[in-house]
């Protein structure tokens, strides 16, 4: 690979990356709300048969964990949006890859992310060809990817 490819590869799979890294803050940000629900059923509540509350004078007061909640499902929810639009892009750029087999490949890993080993069960290629297609679909995306996602190109490019 001469430098003009490896600059493109280096470009378009940081470009590819990040659309499938925003996966993870999607995951991330669902945890934090399902940690919360979880906290909120674990609440004591007033036991009015007795004449104290259950629950320790330390126990997380209601507000709060419902403040942090509503704060994590909107931090889920703009995480999601973020992704979903990202992701149509990413799916739509690919769309216009010149191989449809290239373009299958990246929105199968990086749009729908699944692995590697699962795409080159599903498209019927050996280790070696999926990895050789990988390559030579990801310089191939660089012609693809938003103009602002690139780094400044150095001029002995």
């Amino acid at each position: 690979m001469d430098e003009w490819e490896q600059y493109r590869y280096n470009q378009a799979r940081a470009w590819l990356e990040h659309v499938r890294g925003l996966a993870d803050a999607v995951d991330s940000a669902e945890r934090a709300v399902e940690y919360e629900r979880a906290q909120m059923e674990q609440l004591s509540s007033i036991d009015y048969a007795r004449v104290r509350v259950s629950g320790t004078p330390t126990s997380p007061d209601i507000a709060d964990i419902l403040d942090r909640l509503n704060d994590n499902i909107r931090q889920y929810c703009a995480n999601a949006s973020a992704y979903t639009d990202e992701r149509r892009d990413c799916y739509d750029r690919l769309s216009r890859l010149e191989s449809k087999t290239e373009a299958k490949a990246l929105q199968l890993r990086y749009c729908m992310n699944h692995s590697w080993e699962y795409i080159e069960g599903a498209m019927g290629y050996t280790e070696g060809g999926i990895m050789k297609l990988r390559r030579t679909a990801i310089i191939h995306a660089y012609d693809v990817m938003p103009i602002e996602q690139r780094d400044p190109m150095h001029q002995a490019l």
